[in-house]
């Protein structure tokens, strides 16, 4: 037998009938509710299962410290934490190899003091500091030369500055394991009053591991004429990592 209840919300009825109201709407939210959950599921394997995807195709990126690397892999990308430095693994000749990220700066070495190039004699600048030396190439032992100790693509760039003589002309040329590279030159006049710069030509050369470049000046004044230690126009070289290609 039904029981009369007071009016609940401006209408009469049973307890019955009022619970069973409330449990049909939260058996309803508690359906929304579940399949809302469901679906975000769905989208997150999606994204879970698209990230592993992407790190199966890329070698994965393995965050790691400088001196303790984890088992190499070609295809893997690196970055030290202890420099920032980004690097990837190239398969050379067969070897998971470390080697730059392409484009990467490597070093600078420069020549903070004076040197002298006598008449109508090439040499190579000689180098007694390295501003950047990231991959090791500069050594006060062989100071002329920038060697290769990962292989691939570099490019380099430069300048020599001779101090002021206003006679001949001066010259810079590369120079890759002691052979003078084709249109590698640039001749200009002196300058009169003033130190002549003169800027290299950008060159780009495939270097295998022990394959070393250097920068040659060359003057024709007459007498001797040193280089430029002001800060501002010391002498140096630029190298920057273009890639390993096999």
């Amino acid at each position: 037998m039904a029981l009369d209840l007071p009016v609940v919300n401006g209408s009469s009825g049973t307890w019955g009938s009022i619970l069973n109201a409330a449990l049909t709407d939260i058996d309803s939210r508690l359906s929304a509710a579940i399949i809302k959950n469901n679906d975000q599921d769905t989208a997150l394997n999606t994204v879970t299962g698209r990230v592993n995807t992407l790190e199966a195709n890329t070698g994965g990126k393995l965050t790691v410290v400088t001196g303790v690397y984890p088992t190499l892999a070609a295809g893997q990308i690196f970055l030290d934490t202890n420099n920032g430095y980004l690097s990837y693994v190239a398969s050379v000749s067969g070897v998971p190899t470390r080697v730059p990220f392409p484009g990467s700066y490597v070093a600078k070495l420069k020549r903070t003091t004076t040197q002298n190039y006598g008449n109508n004699s090439a040499g190579a600048l000689n180098f007694n500091a390295a501003d950047t030396d990231r991959l090791g190439g500069w050594s006060s032992g062989t100071p002329t030369r920038y060697t290769a100790t990962v292989p691939g693509a570099y490019e380099f760039t430069g300048a020599i500055s001779y101090a002021a003589n206003a006679t001949g002309y001066r010259s810079t040329t590369w120079y890759l394991n002691g052979a003078a590279q084709n249109s590698s030159s640039i001749i200009i006049p002196a300058v009169t009053g003033e130190s002549t710069v003169v800027n290299a030509r950008p060159c780009i050369l495939k270097l295998n591991v022990g394959d070393y470049v250097e920068l040659y000046g060359y003057q024709n004044s007459g007498s001797t004429v040193t280089t430029d230690a002001t800060t501002a126009n010391q002498p140096s070289i630029q190298v920057k990592y273009l890639g390993y290609n096999a």
